[in-house]
């Protein structure tokens, strides 16, 4: 039997304590019919020797004490209930060397609260939640610690890692090894990976993310569900969501919204849709563009109009240079040509002779054999139109590699009219002239 030998049970006290006696039974092990409200505030005596709590008795309903090894016939068992008490009359109380307090203790009401039964510390309360087992009310919890590592945090005798601070105003989280984790700086900035997220951009250092390999962030949803990152300029209407970028895993599309309105889609099928969701529809009533993903044809461009409309406009630095409109039922490729953009215009005098230094020819292309059609040698036209060809003549980069040239045939249109009308002129003279020699002839033929 564990306990504390005693020759005699102690004298109870009137009003301070109360005391049940028992005679046990042969081999009895339950003694009921008390009143025991606490029982932190009681000591049971078997025979005179004090019995030690859950070693050698348990006590429950708050009227049962059961011993642990049943009792002999005429054994004496003294059960003891002390009553809550406290210090009257004393401005400190000192305890030297080891104490050892049972039951609740309780200062100044709720100044400091031990809830003995449940293991929990009340600061400024005696209300402690059930999932707690300390809890601080009315005021605040102060750490002043030796070092970096203010709280160590654990899960059932396991560390997973310390919340402390290197400096002012700034909190870090370090794992169980002491390696900063997350830093929240003296501007609010967070870090994660990184111990100074407000060394970055100041316009994008709320929250920085840094790895020296890899890194990234991920947002992770149902597979109906969406993921998001909204920008947001206000609480109320659209300010929530003025833009975003979104990610239906519904649809598995993702879609872009600026100024309050969706302005681009990626479909499940890869097709980038500008100023529509459906890429299946909607093309030549209404205003939009695609770049696709298979078929024949990557761009498309639509106008709700059958007049004319602008798709593509070609700018540099000397401004817009070229543009492709449509109209009810075709299409122009324009190259700017306002008399205002120009200087020292003149007459193209040489057509006929210059296109005589034209070498149409006769070929197919290495990569398509069997398609044979007509053209010219870049290089050769170069010679008589060089605005129609782009690049040099058997050109390499620095690798060796050949640089192609290409050819614009369009640009050989003025040339070709110019020569046509000179041919025009030189017709309408031998015209004349070989109405004359018929007026001639015709004369001499009638005399």
């Amino acid at each position: 039997m564990a306990g504390y030998i005693g020759s005699q049970t102690p004298v109870v006290s009137n009003g301070s304590q109360r005391k049940y006696t028992f005679t046990a039974t042969a081999a009895q092990t339950v003694f009921t019919g008390m009143d025991i409200p606490n029982p932190q505030q009681i000591q049971v005596f078997q025979n005179g020797v004090r019995l030690v709590i859950t070693t050698d008795y348990t006590v429950s309903s708050g009227t049962t004490v059961t011993l642990v090894n049943a009792a002999s016939a005429g054994d004496s068992l003294v059960v003891i209930l002390f009553a809550d008490y406290q210090l009257l009359d004393t401005d400190a109380l000192t305890f030297t060397g080891g104490t050892t307090i049972e039951g609740d203790l309780t200062v100044d009401t709720n100044t400091l609260y031990v809830d003995s039964t449940n293991n929990r510390v009340g600061i400024g309360t005696s209300s402690i939640p059930a999932e707690a087992k300390a809890m601080v009310s009315g005021g605040r919890f102060y750490v002043n610690s030796q070092d970096q590592y203010s709280v160590l945090l654990q899960n059932s005798g396991t560390s997973g890692g310390f919340i402390g601070t290197t400096a002012a105003n700034t909190i870090n989280f370090f794992n169980s090894s002491g390696t900063e984790r997350i830093r929240i700086d003296s501007s609010g900035n967070v870090g994660i990976g990184t111990s100074s997220p407000s060394s970055y951009n100041a316009n994008i250092d709320d929250l920085v993310v840094s790895n020296a390999a890899s890194g990234g962030i991920t947002i992770a949803t149902g597979t109906t569900s969406q993921g998001a990152v909204a920008f947001a300029d206000g609480t109320s209407g659209s300010s929530p969501v003025m833009g975003r970028i979104r990610y239906d895993h519904s649809v598995n599309e993702m879609d872009f919204r600026v100024n309050n309105a969706e302005v681009m889609r990626i479909d499940s099928s890869g097709n980038l849709l500008f100023e529509h969701t459906d890429f299946a529809s909607g093309w030549g009533s209404t205003n939009r563009a695609a770049i696709a993903v298979g078929g024949n044809y990557k761009f498309w461009s639509s106008r709700d109009s059958t007049t004319s409309r602008g798709h593509i406009i070609f700018y540099n630095p000397n401004g817009a240079v070229g543009s492709i409109t449509t109209s009810g039922s075709a299409t122009a490729f324009n190259t700017s040509s306002d008399h205002r953009l120009k200087e020292n215009v003149t007459d193209v005098t040489d057509g006929i002779t210059r296109v005589k230094q034209l070498e149409p020819k006769r070929f197919n292309f290495i990569a398509d054999p069997d398609t044979t059609v007509d053209g010219f040698l870049a290089h050769e036209a170069q010679a008589v139109v060089p605005e129609a060809v782009t690049g040099t003549h058997n050109e390499v980069d620095d690798d060796g590699n050949a640089v192609m040239q290409g050819i614009d045939q369009s640009k050989l249109v003025p040339l070709l009219t110019a020569a046509l009308k000179e041919a025009i002129t030189k017709i309408e003279t031998l015209e004349t002239e070989m109405t004359s020699v018929k007026a001639r002839l015709d004369a001499l033929e009638g005399n």
